[in-house]
């Protein structure tokens, strides 16, 4: 009873906590970037004209068809705006709700897998994340699709322990639902297909979620082979405005100093990672980062040592 009151207590701290830091000025910070404020237009027109389709694209696309991303994002936005109006805070408020998801459902799957304790940790290590915070108050679209990811993860296991068939069902519709947020959705189809041979699951059982899985991605994909022309003009404009010429490899590294480090925008090569580096030292206070890896380093050494923990005990009671 006294681990049960603890552990709600430990429960609603994080949780009082998470929706204090995450909504704390939310519209303001981080300042609305080019992409938000395309998915909000492309929102706006599914919200009013039932049509997936951005202004900021008119002189690159066919009017009335895009698929510079996946469609499930504007669609959750278009819900949004027609409930709430056009209205940054709110947007980004469901895409903090998307994360709270992600919390809940990474908890209830290591306490499945280990124990509360390390499940409490899985939390914590998560929710501390700089990458977390920051993409957890912006619209990008691998929010919903780590949510629903997530949470079709949560059903298989929740089928595999005894749970009815409709869970697996429900494992399959959630990782199309992942897939049709963002492309690297896809991970969880594969990750599911080397679950489902590791614990050994009847065929009929895979069957079933690959069914509901083709089930929900069946519309996009027939969108697509009814467009097909279109679809892949933009796709070769896009891979022109992204690439310009460079490897992905190299437009990654650029990626990742621009967003996550706020350097300057070096567009031309990895040769002037000299001049990032030089401005990195000028103007970066290497006390938070260090600040940041010591705690990311604590949490990550205490998440292996329960996890080690947990193995060893398992271990003994076998013995």
């Amino acid at each position: 009873m006294a681990m049960r009151k603890t552990a709600f207590i430990a429960f609603f701290l994080i949780a009082a906590t998470y929706l204090f830091l995450f909504t704390y000025r939310l519209q303001d910070a981080p300042p609305p970037w080019y992409d938000e404020i395309a998915h909000l237009n492309t929102a706006q027109h599914v919200a009013r004209e039932g049509r997936i389709w951005c202004d900021f694209y008119s002189n690159k696309f066919r009017e009335g068809l895009l698929f510079n991303s996946m469609p499930l994002q504007w669609i959750l936005l278009g819900a949004c705006v027609k409930i709430f109006g056009l209205s940054l805070f709110a947007a980004r408020l469901l895409y903090v709700a998307l994360g709270a998801v992600m919390l809940w459902c990474l908890y209830l799957l290591a306490l499945k897998m280990f124990d509360r304790i390390t499940a409490f940790a899985s939390v914590i290590l998560l929710a501390s994340s700089r990458i977390f915070f920051l993409n957890c108050r912006q619209l990008i679209p691998q929010v919903p699709a780590a949510a629903f990811a997530l949470m079709s993860l949560l059903a298989f296991y929740k089928a595999r322990e005894g749970g009815a068939k409709l869970f697996f069902a429900a494992s399959g519709l959630l990782a199309g639902l992942a897939t049709l947020s963002h492309p690297t959705g896809l991970g969880v189809f594969l990750i599911a297909a080397i679950l489902f041979l590791y614990h050994r699951v009847s065929i009929k059982s895979y069957l079933i979620y690959l069914t509901f899985f083709f089930i929900t991605i069946s519309p996009y994909l027939l969108y697509v082979i009814l467009n097909l022309p279109e679809y892949l003009a933009q796709m070769k404009i896009i891979a022109n405005d992204m690439y310009s010429g460079q490897s992905f490899l190299l437009n990654i590294l650029d990626e990742i100093p621009v967003r996550y480090f706020k350097l300057p925008p070096f567009r031309v090569g990895p040769g002037r990672y000299i001049e990032s580096l030089a401005w990195l030292g000028k103007n970066l206070d290497l006390r938070v980062y260090a600040a940041s890896v010591a705690s990311a380093a604590v949490f990550l050494l205490s998440f292996f040592y329960l996890t080690f923990k947990k193995n060893k005990s398992a271990q003994e009671k076998e013995l």
